[in-house]
């Protein structure tokens, strides 16, 4: 596949990715939601935290010692972000950050 081909299959894919996902947005401008829906928008990010918290721990057990300490280090210190900040995005990449560097020190 020449580079030109590669560019155009990738534009499109961004293109179609980008419909697709805005599509819920463009057809529920101006609308009230109902309240289940507002409500699905409210309880769903933190469920969705809940389940990537399981799953990223749950090598804790069968982990060495400093598996441990970066994943209970890194969960403190995204709580710890998300609490003084109150940004999901800053409390992941910052709790992220600091378990890669403390994988790479230990």
């Amino acid at each position: 596949m020449s580079k030109s081909s590669a560019l155009i299959a990738l534009s499109l894919c961004i293109l179609v990715t980008y419909f697709w996902r805005s599509l819920p947005f463009l057809a529920l401008r101006g609308k009230k939601l109902s309240p289940s829906l507002s409500r699905l928008g409210e309880l769903l990010p933190p469920s969705i935290m809940a389940i990537l918290l399981i799953y990223s721990t749950r090598s804790i057990v069968t982990g060495g010692a400093s598996l441990r300490l970066s994943l209970i280090a890194g969960c403190l210190f995204t709580a710890l972000i998300h609490l003084l900040k109150r940004n999901a995005i800053l409390s992941v990449l910052a709790g992220t950050l600091l378990y890669v560097a403390l994988q790479n020190l230990l």
